[in-house]
C-alpha cells in the first residue's frame, strides 16, 4: 500500500515538472531546489494520508505541513512560493485554500514575486489533460452559480458566448475558477486577451461589459462588488482598444471580417442575376424550361491549387449531376422564392464556383472551401433570398447524401446549418 502511494506522489510530480507553472518556477529558481522543496513538502503530507496528491481534500492538513516547512527554511518566501503554486496547480477549485493561503502569508510576513511570474499564459488549443479538466472542473463550478440567475435583457444565446470567453480565460491566464475570481486577473484579462481574441465584434463591446456588471452583482461571492467596480474602471480603455484592430490576433481579424460579411447591408440582387454573371442562363418555365452555358474558359477561375490544376473537362461536371438532381425535386419543397429555375441556376453556380475557386470536383468537396463559396453567394443576398437560398442547398445535400462519406456530409450539413444559425 504504502509503495502504491509513493508511485503515485512521484507520478504526480513528474506531471507537474512538464507543467508551465513548472517551467516558470524554474525562471525563478533553480530545478534542483524546487525538486528538494517539493518533495519535503509532499513528504510531509503523506506521511499523515494515506490518499495521494489527487485526492488530497483536508486542507488544513495540507497547511499545517507547509507551516512546519517555513520556520526551519531560511528562504521563506522561496519556499512558500514553490509549494503554493504547486498546491494552485494540484487543487485550483479549493477555495479554502486559497483563504489559508492568504492568513499564512500575513502570519509569517511573506513577500512573493508577482503572480505573472508563476501562473503563465496557457493556449487552449495546446492544453495537457491536466489542465483540460480542470478546465471542465472551472466551467462546472461556474454553472452551479450561473444556472439560478436571471439577466435580464439579455439573449441566453449571447450570454453564453460571454460566459464561455470569461471562464476560459480567467483559467488559462490566472487559474481561478469563479468561487476565486480577484480584481486583478479580471482586469488583466477584460484589457488582454477578451479585446485580442475573444470572437466578439467591436460593436459588442459594450453589451460585453454590460452583462458582466450584471452577473457579477448577482453571483453569489463575496468578491462579487470588486469585480463589478473592474467592470467600471476598465471600459473606457476597452471601447476605445476594440475599435483599433491592431490589436486583434490574425484569428480573429479573420473572424471579424467573416462576420462582416454576413451582416453588411444586403442588396437586393436574386439568384439568377448571380448565376447570369457567371454566364449560367436559365429560361422558359417551371413546365418547360431551358439551361445555357458560356464556354467554361471564359468563367475566372484558379489555375492551380497545390498539385491539382486547372482543366475544362472537369469545369462543367459537377452540373452534369447536379442539374438531374434538381430537376426531381419536387416543386413544393422547394422553399421560399426558389423557383425552379432559380433552383437549376443555384445549382450550377455552387457547383461552378466549387471548382473555378478551389478545384474540388463534386466528390472532394470539404467544408472549409464549401463555407467561403456559400458566403461568397449568399453575400449580396437579401435576408430572405439567403435563407431560402440555404434551405435549398440543404435540401441537395441531402439528395446527394451518398456521394460523400457520412462524416464529409455532416461537414457540409454543418456549415449549410451555422449560415442558418447566424442569419
Amino acid at each position: 500500500m504504502r509503495h502504491d502511494l509513493d508511485d503515485a506522489v512521484e507520478k504526480n510530480l513528474a506531471i507537474f515538472r512538464e507543467e508551465p507553472e513548472y517551467s516558470a518556477l524554474s525562471t525563478l529558481y533553480s530545478v534542483q531546489v524546487i525538486d528538494m522543496t517539493l518533495s519535503a513538502f509532499v513528504l510531509v503530507v503523506s506521511s499523515a494520508t494515506d490518499q495521494p496528491p489527487t485526492d488530497w481534500g483536508d486542507i488544513d492538513l495540507i497547511l499545517s505541513a507547509l507551516a512546519l516547512q517555513l520556520p526551519i527554511e531560511s528562504h521563506k518566501n522561496r519556499t512558500f512560493m514553490i509549494d503554493s503554486v504547486y498546491l494552485r496547480w494540484l487543487l485550483p477549485t479549493r477555495v479554502d485554500l486559497d483563504a489559508g493561503l492568504k492568513k499564512m502569508i500575513q502570519d509569517q510576513r511573506i513577500r512573493l514575486p508577482h503572480l505573472g511570474l508563476v501562473i503563465p499564459q496557457l493556449k487552449r488549443d495546446q492544453l495537457s489533460p491536466w489542465h483540460q479538466a480542470r478546465l471542465q472542473m472551472s466551467w462546472e463550478a461556474f454553472l452551479q452559480l450561473r444556472k439560478p440567475l436571471t439577466i435580464e435583457g439579455v439573449e441566453a444565446k449571447f450570454a453564453h458566448r460571454v460566459d464561455e470567453a470569461l471562464v476560459a480565460k480567467m483559467y488559462l491566464e490566472g487559474r481561478q475558477v469563479v468561487q476565486r475570481f480577484t480584481p486583478e486577473v479580471l482586469q488583466h484579462v477584460l484589457l488582454g486577451d477578451m479585446i485580442f481574441e475573444a470572437h466578439f465584434l467591436p460593436s459588442e463591446y459594450p453589451a460585453v461589459l454590460n452583462y458582466l456588471a450584471a452577473l457579477f452583482e448577482q453571483l453569489p461571492i463575496p468578491q462579487a462588488p470588486s469585480l463589478v467596480a473592474v467592470i467600471a474602471k476598465v471600459r473606457p480603455y476597452v471601447i476605445r482598444a476594440v475599435h483599433d484592430k491592431k490589436w486583434f490576433t490574425a484569428d480573429k481579424q479573420t473572424w471579424i471580417v467573416r462576420q462582416n460579411r454576413l451582416r453588411q447591408p444586403q442588396h437586393l440582387l436574386t439568384l439568377r442575376e448571380l448565376a447570369q454573371r457567371r454566364g449560367i442562363n436559365v429560361t422558359g418555365t417551371p413546365e418547360r424550361w431551358q439551361v445555357s452555358f458560356d464556354s467554361v474558359e471564359a468563367v475566372d477561375h484558379i489555375t492551380d491549387a497545390g498539385q491539382t490544376r486547372w482543366h475544362a473537362n472537369n469545369a462543367g461536371r459537377a452540373r452534369k449531376v447536379l442539374l438531374p438532381v434538381v430537376q426531381k425535386l419536387p416543386v413544393d419543397q422547394l422553399p421560399g422564392r426558389i423557383n425552379l429555375p432559380t433552383a437549376i441556376a443555384s445549382a450550377a453556380l455552387l457547383g461552378d464556383l466549387m471548382y473555378a475557386r478551389h478545384l474540388q470536383p463534386l466528390r472532394y468537396w470539404n467544408a472549409e472551401a464549401f463555407e467561403e463559396v456559400l458566403l461568397t453567394i449568399t453575400h449580396p443576398l437579401h435576408t430572405h433570398t439567403k435563407v431560402d437560398f440555404c434551405q435549398f442547398v440543404r435540401l441537395l445535400l441531402a439528395r446527394l447524401h451518398d456521394t460523400w462519406s457520412e462524416s464529409q456530409s455532416q461537414a457540409l450539413v454543418a456549415v449549410v446549418d451555422e449560415l442558418l444559425t447566424n442569419d
